[in-house]
């Protein structure tokens, strides 16, 4: 069976394989995991939104959002992870007796053509396995969050949902107040948005 195209379990998995599990998550996310769910309520209202997980809860914009699978979704493709905060996420998403809430991570898309390189880090990882089959697709690039969103997939949670890049998200309005032209840069990532942004 065919690996996961985008940044595998195992990957995670190596990053924080030598980290010692006695991190206090506070020390990382103090509002997220100071246990007090009441910090956010101001912010389900109508400039932000709550979208729920399973153990998880992302606070984002109405009409802005990407639900993130994961063998859809990768890190900033030179991104390096601090294996500590990585673990933190983890370890805090899965002791947590209530919802944990992150602000959701930041999402560009970008579409997979015949020519697309696939970059590595400064130590040699590459987040992504294309096949052929995957010209064609539309992928998800966390530009920030990368921890919070990653932490949390490893911590067993299913999906995340992200906030869409406002540049991206202007550049996406632009496009449909032009009647959706096609045959234009980003057209394919456009289409993308116009099927799943939320």
């Amino acid at each position: 069976m065919r690996e996961n195209p985008a940044i595998t379990k195992s990957v995670l998995q190596k990053i924080t394989s030598k980290t010692p599990l006695d991190i206090d998550p506070r020390a990382y996310y103090p509002e997220t995991f100071g246990g007090d769910l009441d910090a956010f309520a101001h912010l389900n209202s109508a400039d932000f939104t709550i979208y729920k997980g399973e153990r998880v809860w992302w606070i984002g914009r109405r009409g802005h959002m990407l639900k993130l699978i994961p063998k859809k979704t990768t890190p900033s493709m030179t991104h390096e992870f601090d294996a500590k905060k990585l673990k933190a996420v983890e370890i805090g998403v899965q002791a947590s007796s209530q919802p944990v809430v992150f602000y959701a991570p930041g999402v560009a898309p970008y579409a997979i053509t015949q020519n697309f390189k696939v970059p590595t880090t400064s130590k040699g990882v590459s987040y992504i396995d294309l096949k052929p089959s995957d010209i064609g697709s539309v992928f998800l690039e966390v530009k920030d969050g990368c921890h919070r969103l990653f932490g949390a997939l490893l911590s067993g949670e299913p999906y995340g949902w992200g906030i869409l890049s406002p540049a991206i998200y202007n550049s996406y309005q632009d496009w449909l107040r032009a009647n959706k032209p096609q045959n234009i840069y980003m057209a394919e990532e456009f289409n993308y948005l116009e099927r799943n942004l939320m």
